[in-house]
């Protein structure tokens, strides 16, 4: 736990200031008893954020900070791969590909999509810490999945460099 703890009060104020959420409505590495504090039935799928609005819908989100991005994305294809025969979605532009794209297609579409599946909800985020060194490989991947299925993403940078990538699956 507390892999977050340096990009929480950033994460907490993009989401107050832009979806008018209370921060206590958001936790960052959440409990069970968080889940249950905030009314979201816990589905066994730890996420990294969960979050209620004032209307009662649900935010979700997966973080990635920059050495966990920097060291392991290329390796996110070869697990959902093998564990969720993901290539099987794609075309050959998107299997031929080289490995970081494809590690950011894993995260969109596999690990994100997957909770969004359990949560029950169809849009989710995935937060990155230090996006600009990411911006070239998750742009490429994003483009590649708007051609392969029905999704629609929305990207916001902070000043800190983190990047908020709001990802709607329309399935």
């Amino acid at each position: 736990m507390n892999h977050y703890t340096h990009l929480k009060d950033q994460i907490i104020a993009f989401f107050t200031k832009g979806y008018c959420i209370s921060p206590d409505k958001i936790v960052i590495e959440p409990l069970k008893r968080d889940y249950e504090r905030l009314g979201i039935d816990y589905v066994n799928k730890s996420l990294d954020l969960v979050g209620v609005d004032d209307d009662g819908d649900l935010l979700i989100a997966e973080i990635k900070n920059y050495r966990e991005s920097k060291e392991s994305v290329s390796s996110w294809w070869s697990w959902w791969k093998k564990h969720h025969q993901i290539h099987d979605r794609y075309s050959n532009e998107v299997n031929s590909c080289k490995g970081n794209i494809k590690g950011w297609i894993a995260a969109i579409d596999g690990q994100l999509k997957d909770y969004c599946i359990a949560y029950e909800t169809d849009t989710g985020f995935l937060i990155l810490e230090g996006y600009s060194f990411f911006d070239e490989n998750v742009t490429k991947a994003c483009e590649l999945l708007e051609n392969e299925i029905d999704i629609e993403f929305e990207l916001t940078v902070s000043k800190n460099d983190i990047g908020f990538l709001e990802v709607t699956y329309n399935q």
